[in-house]
């Protein structure tokens, strides 16, 4: 099914959950991060998605622990006041 992926990912209990769906939503507070899944060039590819600054944000990543650990990350910083977040 184009679209869905089973991965086995950490909760922030260390707890293994089964996450079936794309867009991911990572959320820190009131504030959503998005996690899209493309094909590129035959394969699967994560995009991070965010507004900051009032603009829209992405980045690109191969694998998907990148792409949820840069999530999580972002999410938090946004959540936290810290609009400077873009590499």
């Amino acid at each position: 099914m184009k679209g869905w992926i089973f991965r086995w990912i950490p909760n922030e209990s260390g707890h293994a959950q089964k996450h079936m769906g794309f867009p991911m939503e990572v959320q820190s507070g009131d504030l959503i991060v998005k996690i899209y899944q493309i094909e590129n060039k035959r394969r699967d590819s994560f995009t991070v998605s965010y507004f900051a600054d009032g603009k829209p944000r992405s980045k690109m990543f191969a694998r998907f622990d990148e792409a949820h650990t840069d999530a999580k990350s972002k999410a938090v910083s946004l959540s936290n006041g810290e609009l400077d977040v873009c590499p």
